[in-house]
């Protein structure tokens, strides 16, 4: 599900969380760092709000499918490559 975020000039943007790679608090505002491919490398994405309430949203913004992978630390069983395999 894409998450509504405001930017720090006031417009509604809509991020896809499952590309979301960081978050970082800064003095006055929130920036999430998105992935564009690898010759291009990221865009920082400077959004209103704490950084609590940013991850937040982006959190109620994941796939139910991915709540459903066993931890990490199970050897073998978590990890990235199996929610890749599970989103397609």
């Amino acid at each position: 599900m894409l998450v509504r975020l405001t930017n720090i000039k006031g417009q509604d943007i809509w991020i896809n969380p499952i590309h979301v790679k960081a978050v970082y608090a800064k003095s006055k505002h929130t920036e999430v760092v998105i992935p564009l491919n690898p010759t291009m490398g990221h865009s920082i994405v400077k959004v209103t709000g704490s950084v609590q309430e940013v991850v937040t949203a982006i959190n109620l913004g994941m796939p139910e499918i991915l709540s459903s992978l066993p931890p990490e630390d199970e050897p073998g069983l978590g990890g990235g490559a199996g929610a890749a395999a599970l989103m397609g």
